[in-house]
């Protein structure tokens, strides 16, 4: 019987442990915020901290010009912006997302039959020769029939900085000139692969 009650007092113990440990684990992560949003403006207005995540509302949006920019995540906490639900936000008409920072994922989004513009996603603050991404990750997006009036090109993503992704993403009825995905080599300080 004294060997049994040991033993309990013990396991008592650990699993105290244990789930202090996962209290304060968890704590940590707790100053993480959801931002709900509904327009490129309600974006803009935010101050976003490493963990954070924004989340686009579902619905067609017209001529959003999309800033996610001046935004630094790391490694372990990245800032997220979202679509409410995979393809549930539709951009449409001249609707550019320009993004800028380090550790940004943009998840979700659909560009659909978007006109007007060069580069439709591109990971630079505008006009910027200096102001790149460094790992950030476009992930589950559509691009769909985005052009420009000729001979204007259409360029659906262009990547400039270093260690950004492109993956999961949809690309179809390419009908314009322009590639769909630029790498800029020069932004990454090398002018070869």
């Amino acid at each position: 019987m004294y060997t049994s009650i040991s033993l309990f007092s013990r396991l008592s113990t650990s699993y105290g442990i244990c789930l202090l440990l996962a209290v304060l684990g968890t704590s940590f992560s707790l100053g993480a915020t959801n931002y709900p949003i509904s327009s490129a403006d309600d974006l803009e207005d935010l101050t976003l901290a490493p963990g954070d995540t924004v989340i686009w509302e579902n619905g067609t949006y017209a001529n959003q010009e999309v800033n996610f920019i001046r935004f630094f995540g790391t490694a372990e906490a990245p800032i997220v912006l979202k679509a409410e639900t995979p393809g549930g936000v539709i951009f449409t008409g001249e609707s550019p997302m320009k993004i800028f920072g380090t550790h940004l994922i943009v998840e979700g989004f659909y560009w659909r039959e978007g006109i007007g513009t060069n580069n439709h996603v591109e990971t630079r603050r505008s006009g910027s020769g200096t102001d790149f991404c460094t790992d950030c990750i476009i992930r589950d997006c559509a691009f769909d029939n985005l052009f420009t009036t000729a001979p204007d090109k259409s360029r659906w993503i262009v990547l400039r900085g270093q260690r950004n992704i492109v993956e999961n993403c949809t690309f179809q009825n390419k009908n314009s000139t322009g590639v769909m995905i630029l790498v800029e080599l020069a932004s990454q300080g090398s002018t070869t692969a």
